[in-house]
């Protein structure tokens, strides 16, 4: 496996453990799944526009927040949050 390859076998509990071993003082483990559920559309625009100078990129990338979601048929609006779970690559 190379080193960006994520091994299957080390569960976080034996890696939290592999780190303890290694002398560190502090674990953090953290669960950002719901994180990308509350992300603020204009904030992130705002953040994106400060390095991103394509309006239509811009555009592109707003489109795609605002696409909303299909479940059992139906479309919700997407007022928050960012699509995850998806292909998607980076853009820089």
């Amino acid at each position: 496996m190379g080193s960006d390859t994520v091994d299957p076998r080390v569960t976080p509990w034996l890696k939290r453990k592999q780190y303890i071993a290694a002398g560190y003082s502090w674990v953090i483990d953290l669960d950002l799944e719901k994180f990308f559920d509350r992300v603020n559309h204009d904030k992130l625009m705002g953040q994106i526009a400060k390095r991103v100078e394509d309006k239509r990129l811009l555009k592109l990338i707003r489109a795609f927040l605002n696409a909303g979601v299909m479940e059992n048929g139906l479309v919700s609006p997407s007022v928050e949050g960012t699509p995850h779970r998806r292909p998607l690559s980076r853009t820089a």
